[in-house]
């Protein structure tokens, strides 16, 4: 698992005080149109207006060529295994034939 926050993660503000995700601030040539601030219902929101003379899937796919990034791989079964919880059984009674089965965050009810 990935402890490092990347920066990519936090809010930043543009020069026209819109608040936005802040790769968006570092690479605005990224954004697929014009940032606007417009009536939104609990009052003014930023939204992102398309180019009209512009068709997006061009737009996207010039944007998908300037991404740059690797995928570091990593032992998925070993970090599913850090995560199981392991249940122990509660018998309801002496004779009941039912038990709980239970661990931090998970419980069974099963039949005996």
């Amino acid at each position: 698992m990935v402890d490092i926050e990347p920066e990519w993660v936090h809010l930043a503000t543009n020069e026209d005080g819109i608040q936005m995700n802040s790769y968006f601030i570092d690479h605005p040539d990224m954004i697929l149109g014009e940032m606007k601030m417009v009536s939104g219902p609990f009052g003014p929101a930023p939204t992102c207006e398309p180019y009209p003379e512009q068709p997006l899937e061009a737009l996207l796919a010039e944007a998908v060529q300037n991404l740059h990034g690797e995928i570091a791989a990593y032992d998925r079964e070993e970090e599913l295994e850090a995560r199981i919880i392991p249940l122990r059984p509660i018998p309801l009674s002496a004779t009941s034939p039912i038990h709980w089965w239970t661990g931090k965050s998970t419980t069974v009810k099963t039949a005996v």
